[in-house]
């Protein structure tokens, strides 16, 4: 879990750069979307992919005996559920308490979206609807500025009935509701309840705020209203905070970026452009998070057959290699040990393997006193004499070496 919040951070990080370098200042709003929206959904996905450039196999013939150590029981508790629990299982896990955090923050954030929306949804049903130039309107008792949320337009009332509703902001709430800007914003704010510590999502949510409001002023422009006419338009007009969370309207935090942007020249370079310099960047991230070397313990090793006469496996909430004594131990209520001679359950603590001098889990190296967490796994097992683990790790397997796969 925190490998993938790693990656989705970094690959996030290095598509919001990407926008910020070669995006951000285009007017090519569309495009923009496209990017802002996909770069956010490449962060969230990719890193869930695990693609192995090779295929774990255990053959069941042996052709070289010098490879594998036969494991013998060694020093392991008492098959018994009254076993105690080490001192180091009754610990305090501060990974546990971020994930008690973590959840009530999630939860507050996901009641809180889900009450913002309810009440704009009572809200649209309760109001009262009418039309403005061919266009249903839905009129509230509230001062507002016009505003949008999915297919509803929400204007004051007062402001209709004295006539002084402005078919400028009409328009540009029609961009917004012809765009469906609404299920961009409410998928960002999905996004940030489950990813509420990851502060690119709160950039990337701006930054598809503000280019929705430059597709808007563009729709607006586009129909035929004065460029100065509806500049002076947006310092008129400001939008009201209660409402901004989850609907798209006049915001007056970006009314100094929108007036750039208005007079802003449309870029000769072709949008094509941009979206070459997005590929790359894609191929990387996506091959530097989704591909991983798994070692095959069948082929790996130059000039020893690597057949195996039998499968190790174990079953354990966590492991630990110990500094004091060099030796791995399993943790956990149900621990299962399939392995050579070894044919046992246990609750609480074991250790059977032996000293070990090198632990490999799943391709990598594990430092000592790290816990490994495989709860819910069927990891498989081999340990390696000298000779072999020296062919297969180098200097680090000189002494033999114990490999565990948790995938």
């Amino acid at each position: 879990m925190i490998e993938y919040l790693i990656e989705s951070f970094l690959c996030l990080l290095a598509l919001c750069l990407l926008f910020e370098l070669f995006f951000k200042r285009s007017r090519h709003y569309r495009i923009n979307r496209v990017v802002l929206l996909f770069s956010v959904l490449f962060s969230l996905i990719v890193p869930l992919f695990s693609i192995s450039t090779t295929q774990l196999s255990f053959p069941q013939s042996l052709q070289s005996e010098s490879m594998i150590q036969v494991i013998s029981l060694v020093n392991y508790l008492p098959n018994t559920p009254s076993a105690p629990l080490a001192d180091s299982d009754l610990a305090f896990d501060p990974l546990f308490l971020l994930s008690i955090v973590y959840t009530i923050v999630v939860l507050f954030l996901f009641l809180r979206l889900i009450l913002h929306l309810s009440l704009l949804v009572v809200r649209g049903w309760l109001a009262e609807r009418t039309t403005f130039d061919g266009h249903e309107l839905r009129l509230i008792d509230e001062e507002v500025t016009p505003f949008t949320f999915f297919h509803s337009i929400f204007v004051s009332r007062k402001s209709f009935e004295n006539q002084i509703l402005d078919r400028q902001l009409i328009l540009h709430e029609i961009a917004h509701k012809s765009q469906w800007h609404t299920i961009d914003i409410l998928f960002i704010e999905l996004v940030q309840v489950f990813f509420w510590f990851n502060p690119m999502v709160y950039i990337i949510k701006r930054w598809i705020r503000t280019n929705h409001e430059y597709l808007a002023d563009d729709f607006v422009l586009r129909s035929g209203v004065s460029q100065r006419e509806y500049a002076e338009k947006l310092l008129q007009h400001t939008f009201p905070d209660k409402y901004a969370r989850l609907v798209s309207g006049f915001n007056h935090l970006l009314i100094k970026k929108r007036l750039i942007m208005l007079t802003k020249f449309q870029s000769k370079r072709p949008s094509s452009f941009r979206f070459l310099l997005l590929l790359p960047v894609v191929s990387l991230l996506f091959t530097a998070t989704a591909f991983s070397n798994v070692a095959v313990p069948d082929s790996v090793i130059p000039g020893i057959e690597n057949n195996l006469d039998e499968e190790g496996t174990l079953q354990a909430d966590k492991i630990v290699w110990s500094s004091e004594d060099n030796k791995v131990y399993l943790h956990g209520k149900n621990i299962r040990v399939k392995h050579g001679d070894n044919d046992f359950k246990v609750n609480g603590r074991a250790s059977y393997l032996g000293e070990v001098h090198c632990l490999v889990v799943d391709g990598k190296t594990v430092a000592m006193d790290s816990p490994i967490d495989v709860k819910g796994k069927s990891c498989k097992v081999v340990k390696w004499d000298a000779e072999a683990a020296r062919k297969k790790f180098g200097k680090k397997g000189q002494k033999g070496a114990v490999e565990i796969w948790s995938n």
